[in-house]
């Protein structure tokens, strides 16, 4: 950035000074999971700088791929300031490092700028002796507070977690790295790539984007490069993938529930803006957890998915493992997601162990929701008078299951579907995960009536849940039968031609 850019400067602003891209695309409405916190940080360096104050400094501290860029440029924003970035990472001594700081601190207009650095570049000893003469507003931010010495967290003004961002962040983190490269994807498939990875760094973000610049394959290649990068960075495919995450099949107007819409209930959740308890009842397969997931994204915030069976199996720690899954909930500001919470009563320690999960949910300030499947066994009333929204998942309705036809095998359902009953949208998944696994070259739309058909009995007659191939708990294998159907109309598309496999 030249000197020319910024305002009065006193001294040639570090070459590594830049002014941070986007600054228009975040707000603090961004960061509404965050609680207050942030409105309350801004209002307080206002006061600071009205009354001449030197010295504000704001830590953000917190895993990397929380979004802290976004968070600091919101607050600058609120500010009715740019945000500079002084770029340490090629300084190979702290005294270089403090060198850049105070040029910058000489050359920027603390009027017109806030200055954002990352503090593990700064020696801790320089650091803490620097950050009371500031008169630029600095925002620090640091992975670990482990690495930092005390006297700077308390020296600055806040310090603030950066707790795990919504789908709607890493979307936006997406769109800009992919910006940045001149590459242009649609809202749909940045969607689906922030909704499909828990990336921990931005790096690999990057290095997805490059591979996908350098290749012209856009959102394939960025698609293909992130599980091949995480068996490096993180060990393997399956720690990169959001073990609980939204499908690309998934429709709001698919959720089947009894009296009444689940958009009503959301909206209504929405609107009230308070902490709530939501107990959703139903058929394993109805989308229980997925449509809360998708209820969390709307209401931009993460659902901590826990399953209730994992909690509690250790005996020696399960008590301890309730107290820290809620005591994790409000750190992250998340939703609290409770699966298969009937589990609980299914535990010899029940008598013991559900008084201390009352006890955690009553006194939770922040959402709470749980699933309970049918067949886990009936919820004592001092458990789900804790959940004033409570919901029935049902079957899907006939229009619904012709449209979850054409969601998830990408044709026209034929006729012969509407005689199916008692349909969920499982069904639908399972027989879409056989197909995508198949050889499925002359399979026509009316050759997955007799899948459907089959998986329905399946579940029925309770021999598992019918996901997959092959031999269920209890009983000898009974693969399903794939069957070529000759198409009844001319132009009609074999189910390959129109099923997504990925």
């Amino acid at each position: 950035m030249s000197a020319e850019t910024l305002e009065e400067p006193e001294a040639a602003p570090p070459k590594q000074i830049k002014l941070l891209l986007h600054s228009g695309d975040y707000s603090l409405k961004d960061f509404d999971y965050m609680g207050e916190e942030l409105t309350h940080v801004v209002n307080s360096i206002k006061t600071a700088r009205a009354r001449g104050n030197k010295g504000i400094n704001i830590l953000i501290h917190g895993p990397t791929y929380r979004g802290v860029n976004g968070m600091a440029i919101a607050i600058a924003k609120s500010l009715r300031k740019k945000l500079l970035e002084l770029d340490l990472t090629q300084n190979t001594s702290a005294e270089e490092s403090i060198y850049d700081l105070n040029t910058a601190q000489q050359c920027i207009n603390p009027n017109q700028y806030v200055l954002l650095a990352d503090a593990r570049y700064m020696g801790i000893h320089y650091l803490s002796n620097q950050l009371d003469d500031n008169d630029v507003v600095t925002i620090w931010v640091c992975n670990d507070l482990q690495h930092l010495d005390p006297t700077i967290k308390n020296t600055c003004l806040f310090s603030l977690y950066a707790s795990i961002p919504p789908t709607h962040i890493k979307q936006k983190v997406w769109e800009h790295t992919l910006s940045s490269h001149g590459i242009t994807l649609s809202k749909e498939e940045t969607l689906e790539l922030a909704r499909k990875y828990e990336v921990d760094s931005l790096d690999d973000i990057r290095n997805a984007v490059r591979n996908a610049a350098l290749s012209e394959n856009g959102f394939d290649a960025a698609n293909l490069y992130l599980p091949a990068a995480a068996t490096i960075s993180k060990g393997g495919y399956s720690n990169t993938m959001l073990a609980h995450r939204i499908s690309r099949y998934f429709d709001r107007n698919l959720v089947a529930v009894k009296d009444g819409k689940w958009s009503e209930l959301g909206s209504k959740i929405k609107k009230n803006g308070k902490p709530f308890s939501l107990l959703a009842e139903g058929e394993k397969g109805s989308g229980m957890l997925t449509a809360i997931r998708a209820l969390a994204e709307d209401m931009k915030r993460v659902a901590l998915e826990v399953p209730m069976a994992n909690l509690i199996a250790d005996s020696d720690t399960a008590a301890a493992n309730i107290g820290t899954v809620f005591r994790k909930a409000t750190d992250e500001r998340g939703i609290l997601l409770l699966s298969n919470i009937g589990a609980i009563m299914a535990s010899p320690y029940s008598q013991f162990l559900l008084p201390i999960l009352l006890e955690n949910i009553y006194a939770h300030d922040l959402p709470v929701a749980a699933t309970n499947a049918h067949g886990s066994g009936e919820l004592p009333l001092e458990l789900t008078q804790l959940f004033p929204s409570r919901i029935e998942f049902s079957t899907l309705s006939t229009a619904q299951a012709q449209k979850a036809f054409l969601k998830y095998f990408g044709q026209e359902a034929p006729k012969e579907l509407n005689q199916i009953t008692d349909l969920i949208i499982g069904d639908f998944s399972t027989v879409n995960r056989i197909l995508r696994k198949s050889d499925i070259t002359d399979v026509y739309a009316d050759g997955v009536i007799p899948l459907l058909k089959q998986q329905v009995e399946i579940r029925k007659a309770k021999k598992g849940n019918g996901i997959g191939f092959g031999s269920r708990q209890g009983t000898k294998e009974e693969p399903y039968i794939l069957k070529p159907t000759q198409p009844k109309r001319e132009d009609a598309l074999p189910i390959a031609a129109t099923l997504v496999i990925k």
